[in-house]
């Protein structure tokens, strides 16, 4: 048996970069746990030819979801779409294999595809962060002001500003932590 060994590090400073899309972001559901049929996150969906002749609901509308659809359409399979919007139903309840909308439609369905994104978990395994991130592992401070917590704590990429925001927060970080290293040496 091989033996671990615990290493433990110290640092002035810890720059959380792990960017936002950690996680498959499902949505809590009342009775999506006792849909009998396929349930899975679009990160797990490889070719619509094993779903030809179902009845899929592909949840969300952004680049993964029109695509999934269009592929799962192009090899025979009845394809419905759940666009967030104002206009548009949301999923109010999952009964056996029935779908119910808001606004009282449903459906029957055999494949639910989750186009739904991802979310941040730096909230999970980071110690002392409780001050900086809030409960879906994004800053609790308003952007441009996010990315510096206490005790040498910052972040980069995790206020959905894309990569102009996550290199404005590497600026950000990286002057920060100079200008405190070069008060320390002075």
């Amino acid at each position: 048996m091989e033996k671990c060994t615990t290493v433990d590090y110290k640092a002035k400073f810890l720059v959380v970069a792990s960017g936002e899309n950690s996680e498959e972001n499902i949505p809590v559901i009342s009775g999506l746990e006792n849909f009998p049929g396929v349930a899975i996150h679009s990160s797990e969906y490889k070719s619509g030819i094993s779903y030809s002749g179902k009845n899929v609901l592909v949840v969300g509308s952004a680049n993964s979801g029109m695509e999934i659809a269009y592929d799962l359409a192009s090899h025979g399979a009845n394809t419905s779409i759940v666009i967030r919007s104002p206009v548009q139903p949301r999923i109010t309840l999952v009964k056996g294999r029935i779908i119910e909308f808001e606004g009282g439609n449903q459906g029957s369905f055999d494949v639910i595809v989750f186009a739904t994104g991802y979310k941040s978990i730096a909230n999970r395994w980071i110690k002392n962060g409780e001050d900086m991130l809030n409960n879906d592992g994004l800053p609790k401070k308003e952007f441009p002001n996010h990315w510096k917590g206490a005790n040498g704590l910052y972040c980069a990429g995790l206020a959905r500003r894309g990569l102009a925001g996550i290199a404005l927060d590497a600026k950000n970080i990286a002057n920060d932590i100079k200008s405190i290293i070069d008060s320390m040496s002075s």
